[in-house]
């Protein structure tokens, strides 16, 4: 923040008209400040004209793309607008011999009578645009190189009359120094007027297509931060499935994501419901088509797991889009798989996500992937980051195949969609959008569904204020190294995330502590109060100043937090209010929830022969807990009945996990077997597994797979796939050197062509190896056991080596990082799909080294001579057991 208006000496002053002015009030005030005590009040009576500077200066800050210049204001009328003065220290005014300068134009002011954020960004276009008239009027010798921005103003003309206008604080974001300073003893004097030529040139900043971003109903990204009907927002999205979008709004979400451009009927639903949508461009039929009738869309879809064979389309997309809408910065929003630099380009919002749930992929590593992307697209590009409700449809239809019961789908738990929201929003996420397979419409499943959704989203509302426009300026240690805390700042205040990263969340999220948690956070004044923000009240908790920072003690965590640091009683005003306006319906959503998921659990279990003593335990302390939610709830004691929910929804989370552990934790990778990678699967685990006591392995279907001999593979459908980079130089070989048994294993190998550059991202995948597509009955259950090796850790990507087959794709893929020194034996229990086939695929994701040998692929029979004994079973298909 450059200036905070908390002084008592006026710092605006009027530098530059084009018509009669008087200064009536100039002042700073101690009251209706947006922000701390004090704000700074100019009124002015004007004639006829269009313009009336008041100005500011700033430390000389370079004019890059990232710049971004912004003030709080609070008018009388609408019309102001922030402008930026560009000197061009390479040129000089033929009038005064000085250095030329120019003015830079930002956004308006439309909320009359509240404050509202006014920014000036995308820099360097707008001074390219200036660059060029100046030339047209001085000659081609106007140079732009080493521009530099070191004032700004609002025009505060707002009109024949009267205009008051309170000023609060100044940010500047993202500056780059010169060594260039101010000149001259008034900060504007060298400021050349806006000519009439100018005027009529960059008329669209005044009307038509620019004043349409202004619009009370249309959506505009300024910098990273999102603005809806003039707001900040951070969306919570939703995957739309068919359902009513009466419906939708339950689940608390803020829009709908369309597969298809949007009906008239769903615009006027989104119009009537306060719903945004999302989704890809109806037929364009030339400049200006897409009209007002458009105005609920938030962004608009360029297309989804887009890859580099999609540049192209989707450039000449963007650009026809861009040429169409008349609201200049509505944003396009994109879901890309690789190359994120050259879309980042072309789009405004990058959508990141892949199936964490049910996979290997551990969740305690969503944040750090979702970094990485955001690393390897442009600086600043914002993004939003996608949450599970589901788990992978991969995953379910091996369910399917292998019991030959038909699984529609599963629900994430709701501890599980918890983590992954908050890891999105702890990693800097500007939004959030929730895959959804199946309606919210559909039965039990899709009801724990929506609950969770709507709980979730009750949390999340609270916290809008940083998640919108915070930034991300820590990540904290605590007492427990499974636990940290992300903090995200916004003006005269802080939200503290701390989050348990513990292993395995991504099949079954509970866990408990006995611990108190602490951790110290840094840069807090003294004067901040902390509250821990619950979804029916604020609890305040106490601190101690420490060396290093201000320490906060949490007595009972769980799995996540969100707490509020500030100096501002209108966030504490704020956040009671909401709490106040949405308890009653919270409080039924939480305990809904709670009893929703104990029904859930009682069918699974009922299940299981052998429940573990721990989870009986807290199985009936969530019985308990429900019911007595239940009490507090019809006598009216709201907080009591969250109070018992939550304990409920902690406790389901507990047994769930117990349950879970009981039987993946004999195994050393759930993803061996579909049933095992998560709580839901282990219903068809109990039910079915008995089917397979008597299975044997059969003989071997896949040819190539002991890697003995090239031109074997090879004629027998092996294939490579390594992808061209510029900085990653990749090869495969069958090598004697080290090998599990025969005489040769494959080995992969990827790494840098620049041996200082061993810690760059990688975006693709540098070789991929595929076997022959095997084939066999519809269904037949198949085993595919080999070995590997990984002598050193794989860098540059969270995936490493990626084993994956096309019946379970990349949610039941195996992940492997690091092994050592010797081999390890791996074993995947997959069905061959409808057709009968299935195919393997060895993927090297980062730099460097990964062996394979002794694969192979047996279809599971049983023996009609010999059925297996229960001793035979367990060894021949254990994780079937």
């Amino acid at each position: 923040m450059l200036e905070d208006f908390e002084g008592q000496q006026p710092s605006w002053q009027l530098v530059e008209s084009d018509c009669q002015v008087s200064l009536v009030e100039h002042k700073r005030v101690f009251s209706g400040a947006r922000s701390g005590r004090g704000c700074e009040l100019m009124t002015i009576q004007a004639d006829r004209g269009t313009y009336v500077y008041a100005g500011h200066p700033i430390q000389s800050a370079r004019a890059i793309e990232e710049l971004q210049l912004g003030v709080w204001i609070r008018a009388n009328r609408s019309g102001l607008q922030l402008l930026g003065r560009v000197v061009l220290p390479r040129s000089l005014d033929p009038h005064s011999g000085k250095p030329l300068t120019v003015w830079i134009r930002g956004t308006s002011y439309t909320q009359v009578g509240r404050w509202q954020y006014l920014v000036l960004n995308k820099v360097t276009s707008l001074l390219t645009r200036q660059t060029r008239m100046l030339r047209n009027e001085l000659g081609p010798e106007v140079d732009d190189k080493e521009a530099f921005i070191d004032q700004i103003a609002v025009n505060i003309y707002g009109g024949l009359g009267t205009t008051s206008v309170n000023f609060d604080d100044i940010y500047v974001e993202n500056r780059v120094g010169t060594k260039s300073a101010h000149f001259g003893p008034s900060p504007f004097q060298n400021a050349r007027p806006v000519t009439a030529r100018e005027e009529w040139s960059d008329a669209s900043h005044w009307t038509g297509r620019r004043a349409l971003n202004h619009s009370s109903n249309t959506a505009e990204l300024e910098g990273s931060v999102l603005l809806a009907a003039g707001r900040p927002l951070f969306p919570r999205l939703l995957q739309y499935q068919g359902e009513s979008f009466e419906l939708l709004q339950t689940a608390q979400v803020s829009g709908v994501i369309l597969a298809a451009p949007p009906t008239s009927h769903q615009l006027a639903e989104a119009e009537r419901l306060n719903l945004w949508l999302v989704a890809p461009p109806p037929e364009l039929r030339g400049p200006d088509s897409l009209g007002a009738q458009f105005d609920r869309v938030l962004a608009w879809d360029l297309g989804h797991r887009l890859t580099s064979r999609d540049i192209d389309a989707t450039r000449r997309l963007a650009d026809e889009i861009r040429r169409a809408d008349p609201v200049a910065d509505r944003p396009l929003v994109c879901n890309v798989h690789n190359s994120q630099l050259r879309y980042s380009r072309y789009a405004d919002l990058l959508l990141f996500g892949r199936d964490v749930l049910g996979s290997s992929f551990e969740l305690k590593d969503y944040g750090k992937w979702l970094r990485h992307q955001q690393r390897l697209a442009r600086p600043g590009t914002p993004f939003w980051a996608a949450v599970q409700t589901n788990l992978a449809a991969s995953v379910t239809d091996q369910w399917s195949l292998i019991s030959g019961e038909r699984v529609l789908s599963s629900a994430a738990e709701y501890e599980q969609m918890r983590l992954l929201a908050l890891s999105g929003v702890a990693a800097g996420a500007r939004g959030l959008c929730y895959a959804s397979q199946r309606s919210l419409a559909a039965g039990d499943v899709s009801r724990r569904r929506l609950l969770s959704l709507a709980v979730l989203n009750q949390e999340l509302s609270l916290l809008e204020p940083w998640t919108s426009t915070g930034k991300l300026v820590a990540q904290v240690a605590t007492n427990d190294p499974q636990v940290r805390v992300s903090v995200l700042a916004i003006d005269r205040s802080h939200l503290l995330l701390p989050i348990r990263y513990a292993d395995g969340a991504q099949y079954s999220a509970g866990s408990k502590t006995n611990k108190k948690l602490r951790f110290v956070v840094p840069g807090i004044p003294s004067s901040n109060e902390a509250y821990l923000v619950t979804s029916s009240k604020l609890v305040p908790l106490s601190q101690k100043r420490v060396t290093g920072g201000t320490l906060i003690v949490l007595d009972d965590f769980h799995l996540a937090a969100a707490i509020v640091l500030t100096q501002d009683p209108l966030v504490f005003q704020r956040l009671t209010a909401q709490l106040s306006e949405q308890q009653s319906r919270a409080t039924r959503q939480l305990h809904d929830l709670a009893q929703a998921e104990l029904a859930h659990i009682a069918t699974t279990i009922s299940q299981s022969e052998d429940m573990p003593l721990q989870a009986q335990q807290w199985f009936n302390q969530a019985q308990s807990a429900t019911q007595h939610a239940q009490q507090q709830l019809v006598s009216g004691n709201l907080r009591a009945s969250d109070e018992k929910s939550m304990r409920a929804l902690q406790l389901n989370g507990l047994t769930r996990r117990a349950m879970w552990e009981k039987v993946a934790g004999r195994f050393q990778w759930p993803v061996a077997s579909p049933w095992l990678v998560s709580f839901d699967g282990l219903r068809l685990h109990w039910s079915y597994s008995s089917r397979f006591q008597g299975l044997q392995a059969g003989s071997n279907l896949l040819p190539g797979g002991h890697f003995e001999n090239l031109n074997h593979m090879l004629d027998h459908g092996w294939q490579q796939n390594a992808t061209e980079q510029s900085t990653i130089r990749s090869d495969v070989e069958l090598t004697p050197q080290d090998r599990k048994s025969g005489s040769y294993a494959l080995r992969l190998r990827a790494w840098p062509t620049d041996p200082g550059q061993s810690a760059q991202l990688v975006d693709s995948a540098p070789l991929t190896i595929h076997s022959p597509t095997i084939q066999t009955e519809p269904g037949q259950l198949l085993r595919v056991h080999g070995w590997l090796k990984i002598p050193a850790p794989i860098t540059g990507s969270e995936d490493g080596l990626l084993i994956s087959d096309s019946g379970g794709g990349n949610s039941l893929a195996l992940r492997i990082l690091k092994v050592g020194d010797a081999w390890r034996e791996f074993v995947l229990y997959r069905a061959a799909n409808e057709k009968g086939n299935l195919q393997l695929s060895f993927r090297l994701t980062g730099l460097g080294e990964a062996l394979i040998d002794a694969v192979i692929i047996t279809p599971l029979e049983l023996s009609a001579d010999q059925p297996a004994n229960s001793e035979q079973a367990d060894r021949v298909v254990p994780v079937l057991r």
